[in-house]
This record gives structure tokens, C-alpha cells and sequence, in this order.
């Protein structure tokens, strides 16, 4: 009768470790996708991303894994969504509305909030320059009611730091077409940036910001 042991027969081999799960794709993307920094639409994504990949993962700890990382994701998308729209969306609108908010500002008389709007004289302009530009404004053509890229006009023209955009300007008595000087970089500090340095909104004469020596006066009543 034949042994249940046979010496000559090859041990059995021994089972090794279990492998470990492998790592959330979906949670290593979230992550990826904050690499564009300050870029809301990617890291809000993100944060997206990273919350759907932490519930994978919490759902199914022992064929995934990566939950550190999914967090990560979420927590740095966060952040970097908020820092960067706080950074891009000042630049945005400025972009999409041109002058709208500093001329809306001169017409309510809230003369710091116009200075924020400028670069150059215009920041530092004193109440009574920005009064009268206002109320050149108002006198021709009434409160602004919105501002917008004409892009009617052609496109932007560039002269080193300064882009000149037109801008339609919509008024309660009409509308009218402004050339707005937009500067990309602060000459002071060399620092990138983008603020208004000039105001020209056409007309007969044209009204302008910061203005020329020769400004045009009010209408007779």
C-alpha cells in the first residue's frame, strides 16, 4: 500500500501574501487634473472627481484603493478653485464687460470703486476729474446699463503692454462705442496685471478718461 506521503513528490507550493487592491484611476485623475493651478474649471473638476473616486473606494476597500489620494483631490480642488476664482474672475469680467463696472461706479459716485478699475493716472485720479467724467456721461446719453464686447468694431489692437479693446455701451438714450485701453502689465512693479488705463467713448466730442487737456464741457441747460 502506497503512502499518503510520498518523499519524492514536489511540495506543495504555500499560497504567498494576497495581493493588494490596485489604486483608483479615477482618484489618481482627480489629483491630475489640479495640476493646472488657479484654473477653476480644472480643479473644480477636481474636487468632482475626487469625491465620486472616495466613494468607489469607500464602498469597495478591498478592490480598490487610493482613498488618501481621492482626498487629496477634493481638498486641494477646493482650495484652488477659490483661490482662483477670487484671481480669474476680476480678470474675466473685465474681458466680457470692459468699463462697465468702473462707469456704473463714477455714476453712483463711488470713486473708489472706479480707482480700482484703472492702472496708471486713472488710479490715483482725484474725485472731481471722475465727477465731471460722469457726468459728461449722464448729460449725452443717461445712466449705463450694460457694457459688452463690440466685436463689430474689429478685433483688439495691441501696442506693447496695452490692448485696445471696443466695448458697445448700452444707455438708456441709446448706445455708444467705447475704445478701452487695457494694460497687461504694471509698469511699476513689472508685475502681470489687467487694468483699464484709459476710457474713449466716442462721440461729439468724445468723452474720455483720464481726459485731455482740451476736455469737452456740459451742455448748456
Amino acid at each position: 500500500r502506497m503512502s499518503d506521503s510520498d518523499p519524492s513528490a514536489p511540495a506543495p507550493a504555500h499560497a504567498g501574501p494576497a495581493a493588494s487592491p490596485p489604486v483608483s484611476r479615477l482618484a489618481l485623475t482627480a489629483l491630475g487634473f489640479n495640476i493646472p493651478c488657479f484654473l477653476p474649471p480644472f480643479t473644480l473638476i477636481a474636487a468632482l472627481l475626487g469625491v465620486v473616486a472616495w466613494i468607489r473606494i469607500a464602498r469597495a476597500p478591498t478592490r480598490l484603493r487610493g482613498a488618501p489620494i481621492a482626498i487629496a483631490a477634493v481638498v486641494l480642488g477646493a482650495a484652488l478653485t477659490a483661490l482662483g476664482t477670487s484671481y480669474w474672475w476680476p480678470a474675466a469680467r473685465l474681458m466680457i464687460a470692459g468699463p462697465q463696472d468702473a462707469v456704473v461706479a463714477a455714476s453712483d459716485r463711488d470713486f473708489a470703486a472706479f480707482r480700482r478699475e484703472f492702472i496708471g493716472p486713472g488710479a490715483i485720479a482725484d474725485d472731481d476729474r471722475i465727477s465731471r467724467f460722469a457726468d459728461l456721461l449722464l448729460a449725452r446719453h443717461g445712466r449705463l446699463l450694460r457694457a459688452r464686447r463690440d466685436f463689430t468694431e474689429g478685433e483688439a489692437t495691441q501696442s506693447g503692454e496695452v490692448w485696445t479693446v471696443p466695448y458697445r455701451l448700452e444707455f438708456e438714450r441709446g448706445h455708444a462705442v467705447a475704445l478701452v485701453d487695457i494694460t497687461t502689465r504694471d509698469p511699476a512693479t513689472g508685475s502681470a496685471t489687467l487694468k483699464i488705463s484709459a476710457i474713449r467713448v466716442r462721440g461729439e466730442p468724445p468723452i474720455e478718461f483720464p481726459p485731455p487737456r482740451e476736455s469737452p464741457t456740459l451742455p448748456a441747460p
